[in-house]
């Protein structure tokens, strides 16, 4: 069920093991999205085509806000990073 060793360990060390783990998850997705700020256009022109492939022809996608280009390009970095580092969070992640 749990394992003994954990409970041998005071509050603190928790924490601070706690702390630890959120900082290495922290650090990976921080890395993934400054490596999906260089390819943004791309990664926007990939997720987006096959969405253009269905509109009909001479058709194209527009922003139907003033600020929507903006929040698709910010809103895709982090999502795509977080969704890339999953393995490491889940490697990161305490044990049942």
């Amino acid at each position: 069920m749990s394992d003994p060793s954990l409970n041998d360990q005071p509050l603190i060390a928790h924490l601070i093991e706690l702390r630890d783990r959120l900082i290495r998850i922290l650090v990976v997705i921080l890395i993934f999205f400054l490596g999906f700020i260089a390819f943004a256009n791309d990664l926007y022109a990939y997720l987006a085509e096959p969405l253009q492939s269905l509109l009909p022809e001479g058709a194209s996608m527009i922003a139907t806000q003033v600020a929507s280009p903006c929040h698709v390009a910010a809103g895709m970095r982090p999502c795509l990073s977080s969704t890339t580092s999953r393995p490491q969070r889940v490697a990161h992640s305490p044990p049942p």
